[in-house]
C-alpha cells in the first residue's frame, strides 16, 4: 500500500514497487528461460552439444539492458533521494533529543514534549542529537530516518499532508531497552496547531482532533498508560522484575537505602521522595542501581503530570503511612 502521508513518501514507495516489478519480472523471465533450455536442449534430445562461440547481438543486448535498467534505478533513487535533502528555506525547526531510551522534542517557543506535535502542510525539519550511545530517529510512515549522535546534531525533513497518529522509533540498536523506544507523532490542522503552540488548546483536545484518547484519562481506573507513554515503563517493571531501575512494586517498602553524596542513607518513602526521585533522580540514588543513573525528568513533565505519576505510585505501590 503506497504511503499518503507525504510526497516523499510516496515517492519511496514508487521507487520501492519500480525496482521490486522490474526484479520480479527478470526473476520470472529469467526462471522460464532456464527451464525452457532444460528441455530444449536434455541430454536425450540432443547427443553432441554444439559450441556456441560467439553472439554478438546477444552480448550487447546482455550489457546494454542492464545498464539501462541500473540507471533507472540510479535515476529515481537519485531524484527521490535529494527531495528528502534539500530541506526547504524557512521550514519550522524542532529539536530532537534522543536517550536511553526515551525521546525530548523542543519547539521555537522552548515548548518541551516527550510526544511529537506537527502541523499539517507545513515544512519542518529535525535537528537531532543524542545525549549518550547513537539512536536512530525514525518515521516508518513518512519513510524517513536519521541517526542521532551526540557529537553531530543532524538534520531530516518531512511535509505531512495526512492528519493522523503515527508511530516514533528508534532504528538503531541502543541497548536493551531498545525495543520499547518508541513515541507517537500527532499531525494535526495548522490552526489547531497554533492554537496548542500557544498553549490555548490541551493536549487532551489535540489528541482527539487525531483520534486518540489521552492516557492520563486513565489514572483513575487503575491503569498506567501515563507511566508508559512518558518512558517510565522502560527502566521500571510493574511485576517485580529487575530491570534498569528498581521496579515500581520496590516501593511497597516502607524504607529505601539510598546513596546521597557518596553516603549511604536510608529514607522513607512517600510523595515527597517520589516526586524528588523524578526531578531531581541524581540526589539520591537507589543501591544497586549506580551503575546507569536515571536521566532528569524536568521538561519531560508538566506540573499536573508528575503530580498524576506520583499519585498513581502512591496509590497503587507504595505502602500506606
Amino acid at each position: 500500500m503506497v504511503a499518503n502521508t507525504s510526497n516523499y513518501a510516496q515517492n519511496v514507495d514508487f521507487v520501492m514497487i519500480l525496482i521490486v516489478s522490474i526484479s520480479v519480472v527478470l526473476l520470472l523471465g529469467i526462471t522460464f528461460t532456464m527451464i525452457y533450455f532444460l528441455i530444449k536442449y536434455n541430454h536425450k534430445k540432443n547427443k553432441n552439444a554444439a559450441q556456441i562461440k560467439s553472439n554478438t547481438l546477444l552480448e550487447v543486448i546482455w550489457i546494454v539492458v542492464p545498464l539501462i535498467i541500473v540507471m533507472v534505478f540510479f535515476y529515481y533513487g537519485y531524484v527521490v533521494f535529494m527531495e528528502g535533502r534539500n530541506i526547504p528555506k524557512g521550514a519550522m525547526e524542532i529539536q530532537v533529543e534522543a536517550r536511553m531510551w526515551s525521546w525530548k522534542f523542543t519547539y521555537p517557543n522552548g515548548k518541551v514534549t516527550d510526544t511529537l506535535f506537527v502541523p499539517q502542510g507545513k515544512d519542518i525539519v529535525f535537528k537531532i542529537t543524542s545525549v549518550d550511545v547513537v539512536h536512530s530517529f525514525y518515521l516508518p510512515a513518512f519513510r524517513v530516518k536519521e541517526d542521532a549522535v551526540s557529537y553531530k546534531p543532524t538534520k531530516m525533513f518531512i511535509h505531512p499532508k495526512e492528519i493522523g497518529s503515527f508511530d516514533v522509533a528508534c532504528a538503531e540498536y541502543c541497548g536493551m531497552n531498545h525495543s520499547l523506544m518508541y513515541t507517537k507523532m500527532y499531525v494535526i490542522p495548522f490552526k489547531d496547531y497554533e492554537k496548542w503552540y500557544k498553549d490555548k488548546l490541551t493536549t487532551e483536545e489535540v489528541l482527539k482532533l487525531v483520534g486518540e484518547v489521552s492516557p492520563t484519562n486513565e489514572i483513575e481506573t487503575g491503569k498506567f498508560d501515563i507511566l508508559a507513554s512518558k518512558g517510565c515503563m522502560q527502566c521500571h517493571s510493574l511485576n517485580g522484575d529487575k530491570l534498569i531501575g528498581p521496579s515500581f512494586t520496590d516501593l511497597s517498602q516502607s524504607k529505601r537505602k539510598v546513596k546521597i553524596d557518596g553516603k549511604e542513607v536510608e529514607v522513607i518513602i512517600d510523595e515527597d521522595y517520589i516526586s524528588k526521585s523524578i526531578t531531581n533522580p541524581s540526589a539520591a540514588i537507589t543501591l544497586g542501581y549506580e551503575r546507569v543513573p536515571m536521566p532528569d525528568q524536568m521538561g519531560l513533565l508538566n506540573d499536573d503530570e508528575l503530580k498524576q505519576v506520583v499519585k498513581i505510585l502512591m496509590n497503587n505501590f507504595a505502602k500506606k503511612q
